[in-house]
């Protein structure tokens, strides 16, 4: 009883971190790619200083929010394992 109590409380722990996650780190992603192909299509995007600023900080941006989606998706998957290991110790 108590791994059933255990497994159900890690599923759930893990879905809402989960969860968290991918909304956490997806206005990343969309910010960062935004920044970097609007100015990285310039015709002087190599030798303005400002469009490689801002080209560096959507990289910034869009590497933390793979990042965040990562570690989401790790996250998430712990939790729909947990969830398949309750299911099973209930019918057992």
């Amino acid at each position: 009883m108590i791994l059933l109590t255990l497994n159900a409380v890690f599923a759930a722990a893990f879905l809402i971190a989960g969860r968290n996650a991918v909304r956490r780190g997806w206005p990343f992603v969309l910010h960062g790619w935004t920044l970097v192909r609007a100015h990285a299509d310039a015709p002087d995007a190599r030798q303005n200083v400002e469009r490689r600023r801002v080209i560096g900080e959507g990289g910034r941006f869009l590497i933390g929010g793979l990042l965040w989606l990562g570690a989401g998706a790790v996250e998430l998957a712990a939790g729909v394992y947990f969830a398949v290991q309750t299911i099973r110790l209930l019918t057992v």
